[in-house]
């Protein structure tokens, strides 16, 4: 269980990785759903971000957001640009647009 683990780590007993640390540290944080109204403040703040710096970008806020539900577990984000295409793949800038 988490409660064993956190009592294994504090004694010095399990050894996480930076990552483990931090995934353990917030498990309680990550259970929590994102509700509507916070996701478009994130929404107008991604967008304004875009806006500023990289007007041509097309940004949408995907996954259960797009799709209306009323609280969200993560921020999916797409990020792309109309002239990104197959047959322009240079548009992409390899990727310093980001």
């Amino acid at each position: 269980s988490l409660r064993e683990l956190h009592a294994e780590v504090a004694a010095g007993r399990v050894r996480l990785d930076g990552v483990q640390t931090l995934g353990l540290r917030y498990v309680e944080d990550f259970r929590l759903r994102i509700p509507r109204a916070e996701m478009l403040e994130h929404e107008r703040l991604l967008e304004g971000a875009r806006a500023t710096a990289h007007p041509a970008l097309v940004l949408q806020i995907c996954g259960s957001f797009r799709r209306g539900q009323p609280d969200c577990g993560d921020i999916d984000v797409l990020i792309t640009t109309a002239a990104y295409t197959s047959a322009r793949p240079a548009a992409n800038a390899g990727g310093a647009l980001l």
